[in-house]
């Protein structure tokens, strides 16, 4: 049986931790996900400012719609930053896929963020395979990412082949993976 003098005192101690771990993430400025993945609970590292930028975009656009093609040929660009691409794909059997381009502007590291789950292979302007140094099916940024594929690009155009995957429409956004400090509306 507990003795009375330290009830009190243990209840109050309880409701203060309480409060104060409730609390962590409701400051504002927190940089933290208020409904993080259970991988992202586990990690000391800051998130990356690509995944913010990913994730900002990704939920609040601006959009723009294009439609892939089944070639290199004709297929539409997403090159332009700090904008969600919605591309509508193309049915294939049961799946979806297509192609679209991006023209890198800089020698860099990008990451390709997806809503959806899609695979992604990247060929350069001699149609050689560009290998993709990470990829994760989530981001601890938000939960709206659902494919992330991190690749070194060079100066030059890029096909993006998407697909298979069991959405018919899937949104990217491309950021920079050393993504600097920038001016633009959001």
């Amino acid at each position: 049986m507990l003795n009375r003098r330290f009830v009190a005192p243990l209840a109050a101690f309880a409701l203060t931790s309480g409060l104060m771990l409730a609390g962590c993430q409701l400051f504002p400025g927190s940089t933290g996900n208020p409904n993080p993945t259970p991988s992202a609970t586990t990690s000391t590292e800051p998130i990356p400012e690509a995944d913010l930028e990913a994730c900002e975009h990704l939920n609040n656009g601006p959009s723009v719609a294009v439609t892939a093609s089944l070639s290199a040929q004709g297929a539409p660009q997403v090159s332009e930053g700090h904008k969600r691409y919605d591309i509508t794909l193309i049915a294939d059997n049961a799946q979806y896929s297509g192609k679209v381009l991006y023209n890198s502007k800089e020698e860099a590291d990008y990451v390709f963020f997806f809503d959806q789950d899609v695979k992604l292979s990247v060929r350069d302007a001699e149609d050689a395979v560009v290998e993709i140094e990470a990829t994760a099916s989530f981001s601890s940024a938000c939960g709206t990412v659902k494919a992330r594929y991190e690749l070194p690009l060079s100066v030059g155009l890029y096909t993006l082949h998407l697909g298979p995957t069991a959405a018919s429409t899937v949104s990217l956004v491309v950021e920079e993976s050393a993504h600097e400090d920038h001016d633009h509306a959001h």
